[in-house]
């Protein structure tokens, strides 16, 4: 039967590493302690699976040595990531921002296909196996579940997630088994998550989408996508982008200063201009009709009172300095994060096991000889647009090919 060799996560690291070492002759158990495996990656990319990004530079990854880690990429790159859809059925497309997507356009069809090579493959799947413990027996392992069940393996490659999206799979049991086998484990927050907001009128403006810049000041970074506002703050795919920095930031205790610049296609002396044309114009109105048109209905009440000028007052009575007040104000709209939704609605988690405590070239645990290490569990993360899901296919694979 030759080495046994348990994958402890049945997501994305852990599918492709079972499959890569499958290929290899090994005999391989994927361990899931969900009904099913796959799970978390429906729900990835709005259920549509952005399977990776055009573009991998290491400026879209984070973590304590993540230059160190971006070597893998030169092991398992995009085009092998690619060829290797290709391989079991997913052709990808690409679409804006280099982000590539399955045709179908449907992340159960990644997650069926990846099912498919694993089971043709004679990979053993065994779900509802909740890992309590992992340790050293017999020259291998012997993993123990909470409900009492045994596994014996040669070698491990733990893929066992982060915390974020804990429903779906992923509870950072992960950490406590890596730590039991030597390892150590930085800090971990959520991020990809809403943002939760102080100001008191969010309940007024929820639902609202628009798109526009959105700008963390203590980072100096800035998003322009989609805005949603939400009864308690703001998400969106821009909002996404500059969460990591705000649950930082949070996590720390401290709030984050966010400005939305909700017309940044036009400068602020443009704006300017606009604003004293309509108030000119149209003189008769107040100005929560005024700028009915030319500004979000629902924002406006909120946006005037914030700026403390009254929705009623008559446009006609606007002066030009006011009017570049309003301009500067829309073009930097003040916002404090004071937290944000949590794990449970975060798409990544950031932090986990030291890189540093892995051997890149091969994702073998320098502290713990045939454990080897994969996906989420470790000190990487990726920005919004594919990259998670890139390092968990390049990491797992490594695993695969060398467990």
């Amino acid at each position: 039967m030759g080495e046994r060799i348990a994958v402890i996560g049945g997501g994305a690291a852990g599918l492709i590493s079972a499959i890569m070492a499958a290929r290899r002759g090994k005999s391989i158990f994927i361990l899931e302690r969900m009904p099913r495996t796959g799970k978390k990656l429906l729900a990835t990319g709005n259920g549509r699976c952005n399977l990776t990004n055009m573009d991998l530079s290491v400026s879209h990854y984070h973590g304590e040595q993540k230059e160190a880690m971006m070597s893998t990429f030169e092991q398992f790159s995009k085009e092998d990531t690619i060829q290797f859809f290709h391989e079991i059925g997913i052709d990808l497309i690409q679409e804006e921002d280099g982000k590539l997507y399955p045709y179908s356009l449907q992340a159960s069809s990644v997650v069926d296909n990846l099912r498919y090579e694993a089971s043709r493959l004679g990979v053993t799947e065994i779900c509802e196996f909740d890992a309590a413990s992992i340790r050293p027996s017999k020259g291998g392992f012997q993993i123990t579940a909470y409900n009492g069940k045994t596994f014996q393996a040669d070698k491990v490659i733990l893929a066992a997630g982060g915390r974020a999206a804990s429903h779906l799979g992923s509870n950072g049991s992960g950490y406590s088994l890596a730590q039991s086998l030597g390892h150590s484990i930085t800090e971990t927050f959520p991020a990809l998550v809403k943002l939760k907001l102080k100001e008191p009128f969010l309940k007024e403006i929820s639902g609202v989408k628009w798109n526009g810049t959105v700008t963390v000041c203590q980072a100096q970074t800035s998003k322009v996508d989609e805005i949603l506002f939400t009864d308690q703050g703001i998400s969106g795919p821009a909002v996404f982008e500059i969460s990591r920095f705000v649950s930082e930031q949070t996590v720390l205790g401290r709030e984050a200063e966010i400005k939305l610049d909700l017309y940044p296609k036009l400068e602020q002396d443009d704006l300017a201009d606009r604003l004293c044309q309509r108030f000119y114009t149209m003189g008769y109105k107040t100005l929560e009709e005024n700028l009915n048109g030319f500004f979000h209905k629902k924002l406006i009440r909120a946006f005037l009172k914030s700026q403390s000028f009254d929705p009623g007052r008559f446009a006609e009575t606007v002066t030009a300095a006011e009017a570049k007040q309003l301009a500067k104000a829309l073009k930097a709209w003040p916002f404090y994060a004071v937290a944000t939704a949590g794990y449970r609605e975060a798409q990544v988690c950031c932090g986990g096991v030291r890189t540093n405590e892995v051997d890149p070239l091969t994702m073998e645990s320098l502290k713990c000889k045939n454990l080897f290490l994969a996906g989420e569990i470790l000190d990487i993360d990726g920005d919004c647009g594919g990259y998670n899901l890139q390092w968990a296919w390049t990491s797992g694979a490594i695993a695969g090919n060398h467990v």
